[in-house]
């Protein structure tokens, strides 16, 4: 598409139904998956995580997008 234009749409209804739920809901249990996930890690590894400063993490961020 050589100019803005709208390819498709989805009524919300849909859209909610794809996802499973209301997108708070999808957050909230998304959330908690994430905090269940991160007490499993192993602890070397976070502990390792807690010495990591905001400069290398910029510096991890470029080197993602190559």
């Amino acid at each position: 598409m050589e100019t803005d234009g709208v390819i498709a749409e989805i009524s919300s209804e849909n859209f909610t139904e794809c996802i499973g739920g209301t997108i708070e809901d999808i957050i909230k249990t998304n959330e908690k998956n994430h905090e269940k996930k991160m007490m499993r890690v192993d602890p070397k590894k976070r502990e390792e995580a807690k010495n990591i400063k905001l400069d290398q993490l910029v510096n991890i961020k470029t080197l993602a997008y190559g």
